[in-house]
């Protein structure tokens, strides 16, 4: 994974730390409901190099869409670079994590 010197990702550098591989996670978004914002999310979510294990998008008001992407076996760090890329979209309402394990 390359480091994103931008977000603040320039502590991955450091010899002898091992990533944390998280079992399974849930990212939850609400974002506006235009006709690419499956494009823009799955973009993002590209990054993980992992498939979503489950992948819900649902209409959430007549504006917005809510959602959930389930992921198991990324490390915690490329989830939050995720993230904080996800928050960046200017389609992005909100974005929130769970890590269940």
């Amino acid at each position: 994974m390359t480091a994103d010197v931008y977000a603040g990702d320039d502590d991955q550098n450091r010899a002898g730390t091992s990533p944390t591989t998280v079992a399974m996670s849930v990212i939850r978004l609400r974002a506006d409901a235009g006709p690419d914002v499956l494009f823009r999310v799955a973009a993002q979510l590209n990054l993980l190099n992992c498939a979503p294990v489950r992948f819900v998008l649902e209409q959430g008001s007549a504006s917005d869409v809510i959602v959930k992407a389930h992921v198991a076996g990324c490390s915690e760090a490329s989830l939050d670079l995720v993230c904080r890329k996800l928050e960046r979209l200017t389609c992005v309402y909100e974005v929130d994590r769970e890590f269940t394990c």
